[in-house]
């Protein structure tokens, strides 16, 4: 079967918090798939499918005025993960912004110093996308996330 990529309805509501709850380093963390999963909807996600599986979800935080967009939230799920789900997942959903006229898309991530290497495939990817890590003043070292960009 086919990778398809499409935005969100509201027939994919299960398949998203499985998908999430599924994920490695969100299992210890029902109370985040749950608040996720109440926001499902309220902001433009699209979702990667094969078949009926819901394999990948990205959730955008927009703001047309700022021509402005974040990648708030990339869930793969494991089976999918270093397949190219997750890339044609958020190409689709670049390509779409920038026809929407957004110039500017952000990205936070753990600092690698904050994180155990559970999201070096997410860096890796919006590395080989383009993205680069804002540098941080000294002030702000001790915080946990690190802002990428990429202009479109």
């Amino acid at each position: 079967m086919e990778l398809a990529i499409r935005p969100y309805a509201t027939d994919d509501f299960d398949a998203c918090v499985r998908l999430l709850a599924a994920l490695p380093e969100w299992r210890d963390l029902p109370e985040s798939v749950r608040d996720y999963g109440s926001v499902l909807g309220a902001m433009p996600v699209w979702v990667a499918t094969v078949g009926e599986r819901v394999d990948a979800l990205l959730a955008v935080l927009r703001s047309p005025q700022a021509h402005s967009a974040e990648l708030h939230l990339l869930a793969v799920a494991p089976h999918a993960r270093e397949r190219g789900v997750g890339r044609a997942l958020v190409e689709h959903v670049l390509a779409e912004l920038r026809a929407a006229g957004t110039r500017t898309v952000t990205a936070m991530l753990l600092d690698p110093a904050h994180d155990d290497g559970r999201h070096d495939p997410a860096r890796r990817l919006y590395e080989a996308l383009g993205f680069e890590p804002l540098p941080r003043p000294e002030a702000l070292a001790a915080q946990p996330t690190v802002q990428w960009v990429k202009r479109l």
